[in-house]
């Protein structure tokens, strides 16, 4: 009884062999078509001179890319240099026109009375200069915020992740 079972599980291993052998090579022969298969395919002149086109094509996307993003670069530098400018001038109105409120409150104190057109003309001019400041600031803003976009947009497309200040990531 015990020779029985010996051998039937020797023609269970047998069998099992026979399976993996036909399937090693049904693989065998797979890999042995798609090699044929891709060898034809980069003989093919077609298929040469597109894989040709397509690395320069990336090649080429990559650059443009690169050139954009030394432009963003520039143009954000430049931009903030103004604003920083800017910056500097709106702090030099704003010091002038607390120097002008000290000394309307010094001669308020001292009894002396500015003439009201006098005043008039200076808070006029100082309006008008700290709202054109106020606005040019505020393009600015936006002018810097659309760049960082882009300069965003222009990394995702190169594949680049970008952290942003709320400590999410643009893939």
């Amino acid at each position: 009884v015990r020779d029985q079972q010996v051998t039937v599980t020797g023609r269970e291993v047998d069998a099992r062999e026979e399976i993996f052998e036909a399937e090693a090579t049904a693989r065998q022969s797979a890999v042995d078509s798609f090699e044929r298969e891709l060898a034809q395919l980069r003989a093919d002149p077609a298929y040469v001179a597109w894989l040709r086109l397509r690395e320069e094509a990336i090649e080429d996307h990559g650059l443009v890319c690169e050139r954009r993003a030394q432009t963003l670069a520039t143009v954000a530098t430049a931009r903030r240099t103004a604003a920083e400018k800017e910056e500097t001038e709106i702090r030099a109105d704003a010091e002038r026109q607390i120097a002008i409120l000290r000394e309307a409150n010094a001669r308020e104190l001292a009894g002396i009375v500015w003439d009201p057109d006098e005043l008039a003309a200076k808070k006029s001019a100082l309006n008008v200069r700290v709202n054109k400041l106020t606005r040019h600031a505020d393009r600015e803003i936006s002018n810097l915020r659309a760049v960082s976009t882009w300069r965003e947009d222009l990394l995702a497309c190169m594949g680049r992740t970008v952290d942003r200040p709320n400590g999410q990531q643009l893939a």
